[in-house]
C-alpha cells in the first residue's frame, strides 16, 4: 500500500510542480503584478478554512471519500485553467486548484501515517519526500522548454497536468485503502495551538519554537516561489528556457542533501548546529539577489542553489527535530505544521502586496532574508537532541 501512496504522491507532485513556477506569471496576465499576492492569499484563506474542520471530521468521512472529492474538484479546476485562461471563472478555478492540491497532500500524509511503523518512520518519510521532490526537480526544465516553444502559453502547462491528475484519481478509487477510522485522534489546528500556548512544559516550548521556524521557512517559500520567476523574467530579462535550467539546478539540494544531513544530525552533530548554519546560509544567499543585475546563468544558478541548500537544511532539521519531540499521539501537532503552508501563503502574499505598493520588487528579497534570519531567535534557544 505504501508503494501506491508513493506513486500517487509523485503524480500529484507533478500536478503541483509543473505550474508552480509559472502560476505567478499566469496570474500576472489576469490581474497585474501587484494583485498576484491577493489571489494567493484568497487561495490560502480557503485552504485554512477547510483545515479548520477537516481533521476533526476524518473519523466520520475517512480518507478515501475526501481524497476522491477534492481530486475531482482539482480536475474540474484544471480543465477551466487549461481551456479558458481569462476571466473571473479562471481566477476561481485557480483558487480551487491551489486549495485542493494542498488538502490532497495533507490527506495523503495522514494515509501514509496509517501504514507507517515508528521503527521505520525515517525511511518511510524519506522515500515519500524523495518521490515528491523528484517531480519538483524535473518540472522547471520541462516547463522552460515548453514555454520556449510556446511563449506565454501558461494554460498549456495546466493542460499537461491532467493525465497525472486523472491517473492519481483512478488509483485512489480502485486501489487505495484506509485502515479503521477509529484510529483518528485529530483535533483541529486551533485546539492544538491553544494547548501548546498554555503549556509550560519545556518539551512543548521546543515544539512551539520549531513550529515558528517551520512557518518562517514556508514564508520564505511563499515569497520566493511567487516572485522570483517574475523577477528573473520581467526584471532581469531571462527567458523561460533559461529560468527552467536555473530552477532545475536550484532544486538539486532537496534531492542531494536532505538525507545525508539527516544522518549527520542523528549520528554526530544534532539538529541545532546544522539548523543555525542552514538559516545563515539561506539568509545571506537570499539577500544577495538584488545585488546581481546581469544575466549569467552560472551566477543566478549558484545564488539560488545556495538559497535552497540552506532551505533544504532547515527543512530536514526542523522535520527531524519535530518528530523526535512528538509521537503518533500528537497528530494534532502534525496538523499545525501542515497548516503552516497555507498560513504562510496567506500572510506572505498579503505582505508582498503591501510591500510592493511602496518599494520595487528587488527589495522584497531583502525582506525575505531578514525574515529567514529571524529564525535564529528560535533556533538558538532550542534544546538539542544530542
Amino acid at each position: 500500500m505504501r508503494k501506491l501512496i508513493y506513486l500517487v504522491s509523485f503524480l500529484l507532485a507533478v500536478v503541483a510542480a509543473l505550474p508552480a513556477y509559472v502560476e505567478s506569471s499566469f496570474l500576472q496576465t489576469l490581474v497585474g503584478t501587484k494583485s498576484v499576492g491577493s489571489i494567493f492569499a484568497i487561495s490560502s484563506l480557503l485552504t485554512i478554512a477547510t483545515f479548520s474542520f477537516l481533521p476533526t471530521q476524518l473519523k466520520n468521512w475517512g480518507l478515501r471519500r475526501p481524497l476522491i472529492i477534492f481530486s475531482f474538484f482539482a480536475i474540474v479546476a484544471t480543465v477551466q485553467l487549461a481551456v479558458s485562461p481569462s476571466g473571473y471563472a479562471t481566477l476561481l478555478a485557480f483558487v480551487v486548484f491551489y486549495s485542493a492540491g494542498m488538502i490532497i497532500r495533507y490527506l495523503l500524509d495522514v494515509l501514509l501515517e496509517q501504514y507507517s511503523d515508528d521503527r521505520s518512520t525515517g525511511s518511510t518519510r524519506g522515500l515519500y519526500m524523495t518521490a515528491y521532490n523528484l517531480a519538483w526537480l524535473c518540472s522547471p526544465f520541462l516547463v522552460g522548454r515548453i514555454l520556449e516553444i510556446y511563449p506565454e502559453r501558461y494554460s498549456l502547462i495546466f493542460f499537461l497536468t491532467l493525465p497525472a491528475m486523472l491517473l492519481a484519481l483512478i488509483i485512489t478509487i480502485v486501489a487505495l485503502k484506509e485502515k479503521d477510522r477509529k484510529e483518528f485522534r485529530l483535533s483541529s489546528p486551533l485546539q492544538a495551538i491553544k494547548k501548546l500556548w498554555r503549556s509550560s512544559n519545556k518539551n512543548d516550548a521546543d515544539v512551539k519554537k520549531i513550529l515558528a521556524i517551520d512557518f518562517l521557512l514556508h514564508f520564505f517559500y511563499a515569497i520566493m516561489v511567487v516572485y522570483s520567476p517574475i523577477y528573473l523574467h520581467e526584471v532581469i530579462g531571462l527567458t523561460w528556457s533559461q529560468i527552467g535550467i536555473i530552477f532545475t539546478f536550484m532544486l538539486l539540494p532537496f534531492v542531494l542533501f536532505e538525507l545525508p544531513l539527516g544522518r549527520l544530525a542523528d549520528k554526530y552533530l544534532g539538529e541545532k548546529e546544522l539548523l543555525i548554519a542552514s538559516i545563515i546560509l539561506s539568509a545571506i544567499a537570499t539577500a544577495s539577489i538584488p545585488l546581481v543585475s546581469g544575466q549569467s546563468l552560472i551566477v543566478w544558478g549558484l545564488i539560488l542553489f545556495l538559497t535552497r541548500t540552506g532551505a533544504a537544511g532547515i527543512e530536514i532539521m526542523k522535520e527531524t527535530y519535530l518528530f523526535k519531540k512528538i509521537d503518533s499521539q500528537n497528530a494534532d501537532i502534525i496538523a499545525v505544521s501542515r497548516n503552516n503552508v497555507p498560513l504562510a501563503y496567506l500572510i506572505g502574499p498579503l505582505f508582498a502586496t503591501v510591500f510592493l505598493a511602496f518599494l520595487p520588487l528587488k527589495f522584497i528579497f531583502l525582506a525575505v532574508a531578514l525574515a529567514t534570519l529571524s529564525s535564529l531567535f528560535f533556533a538558538n534557544s532550542l534544546r538539542d537532541t544530542r
